[in-house]
């Protein structure tokens, strides 16, 4: 246990800026989150958001930019070694009043260097429907060519999980981010 604390806790905190969200802010993953049942394919703390996917750990954290666009980072920890695997944006279309549904989108993005360029048809969106109750996801362009459903969930079982348990935005953003953690790990390459 003293060794995983000399080595985890200097990786965890690479991904935090010392800052805490408020409480109205999608990214304050302290809410619903950590209480959701067991065997939910994420958790959250008040500074950040975790997926296991097999031996890599990753850590997500969101920015406002307004206008329902947010900055996300992804950090992923493999071999004792952490990285920056996607650097994005991620757009939230409220379409409540129309359908009755919530639009969760997540650029993928290309690291050239040093910078990150999102693209504009390749993305992870989640869909959470107000009325029903229910959560969906789709992948387009290229981002579906990244499928990988190695992670230990059938289909069904992984939408059930992230589905969260009452709507939440900030729940829908978290679940979107974990399902393309899951799902699609291969867009988000590991530096070698």
């Amino acid at each position: 246990m003293k060794i995983f604390s000399l080595i985890m806790i200097p990786l965890l905190n690479l991904f935090t800026n010392g800052t805490t969200p408020k409480t109205t802010d999608p990214c304050d993953c302290s809410t619903e989150i950590s209480a959701a049942k067991p065997g939910r394919p994420f958790s959250c703390d008040t500074r950040k958001c975790t997926v296991e996917r097999g031996k890599i750990t990753y850590f997500f954290e969101f920015k406002a930019r307004g206008n329902n666009k947010y900055d996300v980072d992804i950090k992923a920890v493999s071999k004792g070694a952490a990285n920056l695997v996607m650097s994005s944006v991620l757009t939230v279309t409220d379409k409540q009043s129309a359908s009755g549904e919530v639009e969760v989108k997540i650029l993928q993005s290309i690291n050239e260097g040093y910078r990150w360029i999102p693209s504009g048809s390749s993305y992870v969106k989640g869909i959470y429907n107000t009325r029903s109750g229910t959560m969906s996801f789709e992948a387009s362009g290229a981002m579906a060519n990244f499928s990988d459903s190695r992670h230990g969930y059938t289909p069904t079982q992984l939408v059930q999980q992230l589905t969260p348990p009452k709507y939440d935005v900030g729940y829908v953003i978290k679940a979107t981010v974990a399902y393309m953690i899951l799902q699609y790990p291969n867009s988000m390459p590991l530096s070698s």
